[in-house]
């Protein structure tokens, strides 16, 4: 992933800070003009099940916003300093203060999700699916900066991806078959 974690740009779906009270639980998850077509309901329920179920959070809010190149480009400029457009790029509002919880904005570039999984012939709703997971284990405090923390975060990444979005081609997993059957 060549994108990273930042502060808050001022996007208006994740609050500035953790949430108040534990029990908050919200996922807002929103495809922006210019992303292209994205099954949102497949990745909201992916999304959701991962936040509640793997990750086991008692509050959250989360923030996932599906924008277009020209909106990734002026994100990655403005806030990471690097020119072109990058795949994702995470905004945390959790205070050091708090650190438990979730609260951020994950931005993914759909586009860039797409020529990557034709690059590695796999599926673009599994790609953009990793990217929200890199997001996220961004928001959680991982960091890929190094070699050793970059596999750390991977093999999490792999797993989470694996265990929540299944085979990259077809249905399957385990746990795929619980979310279908929850109705979530």
């Amino acid at each position: 992933m060549k994108g990273g974690r930042i502060g808050a740009p001022g996007f208006p779906l994740a609050r500035r800070s953790a949430p108040e009270s534990p029990c908050v639980r919200a996922l807002d998850l929103r495809q922006q003009h210019g992303a292209g077509p994205v099954d949102t309901r497949w990745l909201r329920r992916r999304v959701r099940a991962l936040v509640d179920r793997e990750i086991g959070l008692e509050g959250y809010e989360l923030g996932i916003h599906l924008v277009g190149e020209p909106a990734m480009i002026r994100l990655n400029e403005r806030y990471l300093a690097h020119a072109g457009v990058t795949d994702v790029i995470a905004f945390g509002y959790r205070g050091r203060s708090d650190p438990e919880g979730l609260a951020g904005d994950v931005v993914v570039c759909p586009a860039e999700a797409r020529r990557q999984a034709r690059r590695y012939r796999i599926d673009s709703r599994s790609e953009i699916f990793r990217y929200i997971v890199h997001g996220i284990l961004h928001l959680l405090g991982h960091d890929d900066r190094t070699p050793v923390l970059r596999r750390r975060m991977k093999r999490i990444e792999d797993r989470w991806v694996r265990r929540w979005a299944g085979p990259a081609r077809g249905a399957g997993g385990s746990d795929l078959a619980r979310l279908s059957k929850s109705g979530r």
